[in-house]
């Protein structure tokens, strides 16, 4: 039986910093002596008593001492890691956007401030997605990797029990991260609704009687996991880097009249009126750099000369690999610079639909050589239409008059981040006919008229 320790005052380190002194364990359990430093991270590991007869549950000794301390030895090196970086580059490691967070997340001044473990938490987030890889350091990344394969738990505990944490089990079963389309049957003949959510997955678990828990069942072999992809830019590929700004592009009169009338006068215009855009207040321009994702999805492995990410992610079996082909074959004529699947990119098109306010992402973002050469490119937003009809086809218009009739003459009329221009493709494998044929067509007109002398009137989205 372990002593009581009776500790008078158990407040010892300030919410808002890292800890400095905690109560130290010795073999009799916890002390009144406190000690230098934060407490490394550990579990105790408990020991069960003999079952008894009769229907009483299973207890556990519960003491804590010296020798049941087990260090979590992934949680330590993760707080080593934070503790070096914060302590020296800090901010000069990540984007700028997240510098300001950091920075805000930290003033002494806020009306509430933050905990340390609070910051600590984002800290960790954005070392492993910014900090990490800079550094060439993959441990912590790969080790959440590798949870996620665990398929089979053999459960061990002393005297022989059949005791296994619930944790443990719910880690098993927590190993896929990303949503598949699913399709479900409504009852009364109401027919079926579609939506993305996570697979129904199984572990098969040793040690453990489980009957008690009402399950359908699983399979006698527990369902493999999807292969995973990391999906990533590349810095050797840093050449084939694509830009593109984020904008606040939004409609004064956002009513469904409203957009029809506006839009039209927009592409009837005869330039007297020139229509601009909003910047973002912050993160004003994107980037291909910024990619770094794992996917389950089929993805198409890109040409190293054409395509700072390593891969294109596929909501299909083929036409956005055919795209991808077409885009790499007139890479290989000279009309390509470089390209990009418009999948976890960042690149948005705000727009209204009947007066609501939606984004629109678009397929793919490709620079090419019209003509101008490499250093003047033409940015095209390239868009694969499907469905044209019913409320589909209603929302896949406004979105191509958005992008085509408001953001790309906004952005041009800027001046800021170079040439753009739209092209919707209806079919794949005509890509390349259909692009070509843009390119014609922007070689065919004449370079944007300077300004008028005088007052111009301006139209600001």
């Amino acid at each position: 039986m372990a002593r009581q320790v009776v500790i008078q005052n158990p407040v010892i380190n300030s919410p808002f910093e890292e800890p400095k002194w905690h109560f130290r364990f010795d073999d009799e359990g916890i002390t009144d002596d406190i000690a230098n430093g934060r407490r490394d991270s550990c579990y105790f590991v408990p020991i069960a008593q003999p079952r008894k007869k009769g229907p009483r549950q299973l207890l556990l000794d519960a003491e804590w001492t010296k020798d049941r301390i087990e260090p979590n030895k992934m949680v330590n090196a993760i707080r080593r890691k934070l503790k070096t970086w914060r302590e020296g580059r800090y901010t000069d490691d990540v984007t700028r956007i997240t510098a300001r967070l950091l920075e805000h997340w930290r003033r002494n001044d806020r009306f509430r401030r933050l905990f340390f473990c609070q910051i600590e938490a984002m800290e960790t987030l954005i070392y492993i997605t910014e900090v990490a890889k800079k550094y060439g350091d993959n441990a912590i990344e790969n080790d959440l990797r590798a949870a996620n394969a665990v398929t089979h738990i053999l459960g061990v505990r002393a005297f022989g029990t059949q005791l296994l944490c619930e944790q443990v089990v719910g880690r098993g079963l927590r190993r896929r991260y990303e949503a598949e389309p699913n399709t479900l049957e409504l009852s009364g003949g109401r027919g079926t609704c579609e939506f993305d959510a996570f697979p129904v997955e199984y572990a098969e678990v040793y040690g453990v009687p489980f009957a008690f828990i009402p399950c359908s069942g699983g399979p006698t072999e527990p369902k493999p996991p999807k292969p995973i992809t990391r999906v990533r830019a590349l810095a050797e590929r840093i050449a084939c880097e694509i830009t593109f700004p984020q904008l606040l592009l939004l409609i004064e009169n956002s009513y469904k009249a409203a957009d029809h009338i506006y839009n039209a006068i927009v592409a009837a215009d005869d330039g007297q009126k020139r229509l601009l855009p909003i910047p973002k207040p912050y993160d004003t321009v994107g980037s291909t750099s910024f990619v770094d994702f794992d996917t389950t999805r089929p993805v198409y492995r890109t040409d190293e000369r054409f395509c700072h990410i390593s891969h294109v992610v596929a909501d299909t079996e083929s036409w956005e690999q055919k795209m991808a082909q077409a885009l790499e074959e007139l890479g290989e004529e000279g009309l390509v610079l470089s390209y990009a699947k418009n999948h976890n990119l960042g690149f948005l098109i705000p727009h209204t639909v009947n007066g609501d306010q939606k984004n629109y992402t678009p397929d793919f973002i490709v620079r090419l050589d019209d003509g101008r050469g490499t250093g003047d490119p033409l940015n095209l937003i390239v868009e694969v239409s499907g469905q044209k009809e019913g409320k589909v086809g209603e929302e896949k218009a406004a979105k191509v008059a958005a992008a085509r009739n408001l953001w790309v003459p906004a952005v041009n009329n800027a001046g800021t981040w170079g040439r753009w221009a739209f092209v919707e493709i209806a079919d794949p494998w005509d890509a390349k006919g259909a692009i070509r044929a843009k390119v014609e067509s922007a070689q065919k007109e004449t370079p944007a008229p300077a300004p008028p002398q005088g007052r111009e009137k301006e139209v600001r989205g």
